[in-house]
């Protein structure tokens, strides 16, 4: 999701070259094009992009072979008010 959003202009230029091609693959490419260019679709983006930015970082954290469970615990707590 970061590398959409990040490069999210270079992704609608490739869709839009791909949408010019003739067939099904010409009739995805302009599909797409036209779904994440509403606004409903960059909303969404924006805001999964903000809470699994948050929430990457925790679950990373929690993975980690060392933590405590007071570590854990303390770390949830610190991410839900953020969210």
């Amino acid at each position: 999701m970061n590398a959409l959003v990040t490069h999210y202009a270079a992704v609608i230029a490739a869709l839009d070259q791909l949408a010019d091609e003739p067939g099904p693959t010409g009739a995805k490419a302009a599909g797409f094009v036209s779904k994440l260019s509403t606004f409903d679709c960059l909303f969404a983006l924006s805001i999964a992009h903000k809470i699994f930015s948050i929430t990457e970082q925790l679950g990373t954290l929690l993975q980690s072979a060392t933590i405590t469970l007071s570590a854990a615990q303390e770390s949830v707590h610190d991410v839900v008010p953020t969210l």
